[in-house]
Order: structure tokens, then sequence, then C-alpha cells
């Protein structure tokens, strides 16, 4: 603590070799400081995230998603549908798709009139699910759906949902 507070002057960076470099560079620190800025950019009428499959993506997934589906108008019923109903799709990918082997995923989102569609992508084999007592998330996804489609080809499996949006709001102009 005494090295932050015994400096009275704010510290300038300059370019790599000029003399704020070269002072802040013989600094003596004990403890390191991180500054991390985010900046949270508007959404439009279409998102698309690559993810790992790994299922730790998944919560982040679902807030992505819950956050764009609110800039489109959503509803909290119809955000909930249409979470859940990708988030099924997107486990399916995690699990199913690649086997012991990691890879990627893709989610695909957009906006056609007051019908949002999110599309769920990978290019591993369609297997069929294994254990007693599982195997529900297809179910899942056509209740939560107003329409769901399961493509599977060699090039791997989609899963396509769309959910028409009650409340639907004019999105030609950015919102405040």
């Amino acid at each position: 603590m005494g090295d932050i507070t015994r400096r009275r002057s704010p510290l300038r960076l300059g370019p790599a070799g000029s003399d704020h470099q070269a002072r802040f560079d013989l600094t003596p620190s004990v403890n390191d400081v991180a500054l991390l800025a985010i900046e949270v950019l508007p959404l439009g009428r279409t998102l698309e995230l690559t993810l790992d499959t790994d299922p730790a993506v998944l919560g982040g997934l679902r807030r992505t998603l819950g956050r764009w589906l609110i800039s489109q108008g959503a509803t909290a019923e119809e955000l909930f549908s249409l979470t859940l109903a990708a988030s099924e799709a997107a486990g399916n990918a995690v699990e199913h798709a690649y086997g012991a082997r990691h890879s990627t995923f893709t989610v695909s989102c957009d906006r056609e009139g007051d019908d949002v569609r999110v599309q769920v992508r990978d290019a591993g084999r369609w297997r069929e699910s294994r254990p007693y007592g599982r195997g529900r998330g297809l179910a899942i996804m056509r209740a939560m759906a107003d329409f769901a489609r399961v493509e599977r080809s060699e090039d791997g499996t989609t899963v396509t949902l769309v959910k028409h949006l009650s409340e639907p709001t004019d999105l030609s102009e950015p919102a405040p």
C-alpha cells in the first residue's frame, strides 16, 4: 500500500521507450494492479456466438440470449421459454455431438418481423441418448418454442427454434 499512496502525481504512460515508460518499468512493485474496461455494445437484429463444447458456457449463453431477447421486445414468458429451449439445444451439442473430444458449436439468433429464430449448430455426429430417464430435451424444445426442427446431416446437427413475439417493438430506431 505504501507504494500506491506515495505517488502524488498521476502516472502517464507514453509510447514504449519514452521517459514515462522507463520510469514506470523501473518503479518497484509489491502488488500488481489490473484494470479491465468493458463496453456493453447495443444488440441488433442478429446475434451470433461460437462457443466451446464445455458445460460451463451454458450459463453465459442463457444470459446473453436473454439480453438479446429483451432487446427484441420479448416478454418475460417468451424470454424464459426460448432461453430454456435454446439451452436444451446447446446442452445437446455440448453433451452428444462430439463425444469426448473438444470442439465448438454456434448459436445464431435473428429477428424477422414478429418472430425470433434461434439456431444451434454443431459439426458433430448425432448420437442417441444412452441412460434411461434422459432424452426429454427435444420434448422441452418443442413445448417451449412455436416451431422446433432438428436437422441431422453428415455436416452436423442444426436445431431451429422460432418464437412469435406477442409484444413486438419497433427496432427501426436505437433505444436511448
